[in-house]
């Protein structure tokens, strides 16, 4: 069989190979766009979610400390104004106070001081300088009262504000925010005291100590711009501008830094480690990756799922196309369905279409065999051909020499039958011919002493009939009147009719006619199709009339039609059998038209 190649090398490619290939440049796809598309947001969401983390810490942060630089401010209103401390400090100081009076004294203040503290706990120290030295202190003092300049935090009124640095007191050794404010005096010539305010000792420990994870450093920012404070004086000098040293991208030495400034005009900035942030995203890239592994396994099971709901339908389609020769009874029926109807449904088809292959077979070789046994059946009346028609042609000369004209005659037609009967045509002659070897087969039987007249008529008169026909579909017909239905002085009359595309052969005679019986044995026989039940004997009509309904059925298969046989009897008497067959072109069996 013939089979059109298509161009390239795909057509070498297996169906699994394609949808493998199909599958894996999917997913492949897939994977790489996910991939692409959640790196993008992982390091958007991530690093917004790191920078919130931290704003919100440092805001924490910030707003701690503001309220505790609020308490502080609040405090040192409540002692500055509240108690008459610098008209007290004063009179401590006055050469006119004995010392009983100033202890006393002392002690009233102190008692006043503990009083206003004892309900804040993040206030430590509180003490007043006047003038260069320490007039009073809630605890020992064993550092100088200078404070550094580069510790200068901010200023609001006349409040000043420092650190975080190291607390004055003796018994603090931590950071500590440090408040320092000048109190008026009542008169010009009096000497400055100065107040000042510490956070307790443990209250920035506490408030460092929730540095966020990963915090490499916390520095204190002053509203001029420089470094007050900083954990990581490797990387944040102090005293130094810290835009200086600070880069716009957010980088400082290695280190990602987030600043939040305070209404009060400094800002406090957390350097975070860089291993951190990188965890981070590690993190979420796994989270990711483990989800897109997970979908891939998935969408892998679900692909294995589709391939063999695909893949072993079509070997179940490739099961049946086996069958379909294989299979040597049609009618046993063991068709594996999926449970998909689509598939199930090209499975029923594929066994109905084996179903009707096998009767197709079953009939081609029933119709061998029927060809056969008429073959064998035309053999039967054949003899030895050269030996018959040397004979015949003896009995023919010996007839012209003694005079004896009816044998000469008689020998003459049978000769010529013969030869129409053992010709190279074979199976298939036209009309005309047929008509001839009819013609002859009539006077042999007049010979026989049957006693009958025939005609022959064409309609119209001039028409000749050179249309391919089988042979010998004529001579049963006209051997079933005479023997069957013969009486004496019958006439028979063969008409040939033009029909348009179909040519008419009535032969029709006034004979005995044909018994009911027998005309319905053969009404069923010419129209029943099976051909195992045709060879039943309930069915037989008789080998002639079986060759001749067979012959127009198989004869003009071809081209598509098929000859028509019909058979009765007439109201006055006899049997009339209609022969109709279509016009072929004598190439479509070869056929010549001789005498025509």
């Amino acid at each position: 069989m013939k089979t059109t190649k298509k161009a390239g090398k795909i057509q070498k490619v297996s169906l699994r190979t394609r949808v493998l290939l199909l599958f894996i440049v999917t997913m492949l796809t897939s994977f790489i766009s996910i991939s692409v598309i959640s790196g993008q947001i992982i390091n958007r969401v991530t690093k917004t979610r790191i920078e919130n983390a931290y704003d919100n810490s440092l805001s924490v942060l910030l707003g701690t400390i503001e309220n505790i630089i609020d308490s502080m401010e609040l405090l040192s209103q409540q002692i500055g104004f509240g108690i008459n401390i610098a008209e007290d400090i004063t009179e401590l100081y006055s050469s006119e106070v004995d010392s009983y009076h100033k202890i006393e004294l002392n002690q009233q203040i102190m008692d006043r001081l503990r009083q206003l503290t004892f309900a804040n706990i993040n206030i430590g120290l509180v003490f007043f300088e006047y003038g260069d030295e320490v007039a009073i202190s809630n605890f020992n003092i064993t550092r100088s009262l200078e404070l550094d300049d580069r510790s200068y935090l901010c200023r609001a009124n006349e409040l000043w504000f420092y650190g975080p640095k190291r607390s004055l007191a003796s018994y603090n050794s931590g950071m500590v925010l440090c408040l320092m404010r000048k109190i008026k005096q009542l008169t010009p010539e009096a000497r400055d005291i100065y107040m000042g305010i510490e956070t307790n000792y443990d209250t920035l420990d506490k408030l460092f100590r929730t540095e966020g994870e990963g915090t490499k450093g916390l520095v204190f920012i002053n509203d001029r711009g420089e470094i007050c404070y900083s954990s990581v004086p490797e990387l944040c000098p102090e005293g130094v501008l810290f835009q200086d040293i600070a880069r716009a991208d957010g980088m400082l030495g290695g280190y990602r830094y987030f600043k939040k400034d305070s209404e009060m005009g400094f800002s406090v900035v957390e350097l975070v480690d860089m291993k951190l942030e990188k965890g981070a995203y590690l993190k979420e890239y796994y989270s990711v990756f483990g989800a897109i592994i997970a979908f891939v396994g998935i969408v892998a099971f679900l692909f294995v799922v589709v391939w063999k709901n695909i893949y072993s339908p079509l070997r179940l389609f490739d099961r049946e196309l086996d069958r379909l020769l294989e299979q040597e009874n049609p009618d046993e029926s063991c068709v594996i369905l999926t449970g998909m109807q689509e598939y199930d449904h090209l499975l029923r088809r594929i066994e109905e279409m084996r179903r009707q292959i096998q009767e197709m077979l079953k009939d081609m070789v029933s119709r061998e065999e029927e060809k056969g046994r008429l073959e064998i059946e035309k053999l039967r009346y054949q003899i030895n051909p050269h030996f018959l028609m040397n004979t015949l042609n003896t009995i023919h000369w010996m007839a012209v020499m003694n005079g004896q004209q009816d044998i000469d005659k008689a020998v003459q037609a049978l000769n010529r039958l013969l030869f129409y009967n053992l010709d190279k045509d074979g199976y298939h002659t036209d009309i005309e011919r047929e008509l001839s070897a009819m013609g002859e087969y009539m006077l042999l039987q007049k010979v026989r002493l049957y006693d009958f007249t025939y005609t022959i008529r064409r309609e119209p008169e001039t028409a000749e009939f050179c249309y391919p026909i089988p042979k010998f579909i004529l001579q049963p017909v006209i051997e079933n009147s005479i023997v069957h239905g013969y009486r004496d002085d019958m006439h028979i009359e063969v008409v040939v009719r033009d029909r348009n595309d179909w040519v008419e052969i009535e032969i029709s005679d006034d004979g005995l006619g044909i018994s009911k019986e027998q005309l319905v044995r053969i009404h069923e026989y010419a129209e029943n199709k099976n051909r195992e039940m045709r060879r039943q004997p309930a069915h037989a009509i008789g080998i002639g009339l079986e060759y001749v309904i067979q012959s127009l059925e198989q004869f003009y298969l071809n081209v598509g039609k098929k000859g028509r046989f019909s058979i009765g009897n007439r109201e006055s008497g006899g049997t009339v059998v209609r022969i109709l067959v279509p016009k072929m072109h004598e190439e479509k069996k070869d056929a010549e038209c001789v005498d025509c």
